[in-house]
């Protein structure tokens, strides 16, 4: 390393090394540090040469440019290895490593998009991943996920090819509108599905699914393993958890129970087919009718059952849920999902379900505050948007897939909620 890159220089490190058998070389913190402060506006020069065979290869060499001054904000990229991929934050401002930015690892959350204002967070849906679709983004960079995009159907899929993509289209600043684009923008091996490429004119769905302002469920935990005690509550913004330690603040690591209490909000009129997936006891009450009662069940993770029962939701309604849990193995596994019985584009996809659809319980309050990531009531307001390109003509949505507590505005290619 030099700094500058050309002429007598003021900086200057090197050091001869056997190859790695990775390929990859990493400097030290003081050896980075001491090259960046002197190049700090700058120009520097890395440089590698090769010894092969008892030959000195010619040198590769590269530039490198530094800021005058700290970046602000955070840096999301995404991280490869280990068979998954994780969407990982980091502050160019400081010294702390990257941090994956959603709770948990699963599936491929690969090309996303960010809104301006840096609230707003999108990616593939959750057919890639239960981290897909919207997320909230709060101050720390942590993701919370808020509504998945709509399960492509007619007009917006053909064959393999889908309007879904692979590299979103832009986010208005606030975060407000999100425009989801044909795959022909982000893989252009793909055809064009959805859009008259003459005329640019976008094909809007029969159906619109409008996300809830949901803040997550009250959750009791209780240092024993039967509900008994003292509670330590908080918010939770969903059941999804691979707990290998103490849940959090003074439950012990083994041995305890937690209660979720609140409501779910129906995407549709129908009925719904509810998950839990675990390897410890789970009792699910869902209207007041208990639809899971495994409460004896116990595995060793990562070996885990999928128990399923029934409940009927409404759409925009909200309906009384209870996932009550309990640990007895070193590892607990607990994630709550749905799935819709409708056809097409009216039935509620299968996943996680979203924060924004769970309300927490207004008969008591947490003692405890919420759990990180977890958004206040007032961001939770999202718009998803479909097409290409919209065009100044204005249309109605259809109400009859709008949220009770939901206005929709649309125009061809572009809505929005706004809570009445």
């Amino acid at each position: 390393m030099r700094y500058p890159a050309t002429g007598t220089a003021t900086y200057s490190w090197s050091k001869i090394i056997a190859e790695p058998a990775n390929d990859r070389f990493a400097f030290t913190r003081d050896q980075w540090g001491l090259f960046e402060r002197t190049a700090k506006g700058g120009t520097g020069r890395i440089s590698i040469q090769r010894i092969v065979g008892g030959q000195l290869k010619d040198a590769v060499a590269k530039n490198v440019t530094f800021a005058s001054t700290p970046l602000r904000g955070k840096i999301f990229y995404t991280q490869y290895g280990g068979g998954y991929s994780d969407i990982m934050r980091l502050d160019p401002g400081g010294d702390i490593a990257a941090a994956r930015a959603f709770s948990s690892a699963n599936g491929c959350p690969v090309c996303h998009s960010m809104s301006a204002n840096g609230t707003k967070f999108v990616t593939s849906n959750w057919t890639w991943s239960t981290n897909g679709g919207i997320s909230n983004v709060d101050s720390a960079g942590n993701l919370t996920v808020l509504s998945d995009f709509q399960n492509p159907g007619s007009p917006y899929s053909n064959g393999s090819n889908d309007w879904r993509g692979f590299a979103w289209a832009p986010l208005t600043p606030d975060g407000n509108y999100i425009l989801a684009t044909n795959n022909i923008y982000g893989n252009t091996n793909q055809a064009v599905v959805g859009i008259d490429t003459t005329t640019r004119a976008v094909s809007l769905p029969a159906a619109v699914v409008s996300g809830g302002r949901g803040i997550g469920l009250l959750a009791d935990y209780y240092a024993t393993n039967n509900w008994t005690g003292t509670s330590w509550r908080r918010i939770d913004p969903r059941p999804d958890f691979d707990w290998t330690g103490s849940p959090g603040g003074p439950i012990p690591a083994d041995n305890f129970s937690v209660a979720w209490n609140g409501t779910v909000e129906g995407l549709f009129t129908e009925t719904t087919t509810f998950e839990v997936e675990t390897n410890i006891g789970v009792k699910l009450t869902v209207g007041g009718n208990v639809i899971i009662n495994q409460l004896t069940n116990s595995q060793v993770a990562p070996t885990t059952t999928k128990f399923t029962g029934t409940a009927a939701l409404t759409r925009g309604v909200q309906t009384s849920i209870k996932l009550e849990a309990k640990d007895l193995s070193s590892e607990s596994i607990v994630k709550l999902r749905w799935q819709g019985a409708n056809s097409g584009a009216t039935t509620t996809p299968y996943g996680l379900i979203p924060q924004s659809q769970l309300f927490p319980s207004t008969a008591r309050k947490p003692s405890t505050p919420t759990a990180p990531g977890t958004p206040s009531p007032a961001s939770n307001r999202i718009c998803t948007t479909t097409g290409a390109a919209p065009r100044r003509t204005t249309a109605s949505a259809p109400t009859t897939q709008a949220s009770r507590s939901t206005r929709i505005s649309a125009r061809p290619g572009m809505l929005k909620s706004k809570p009445r």
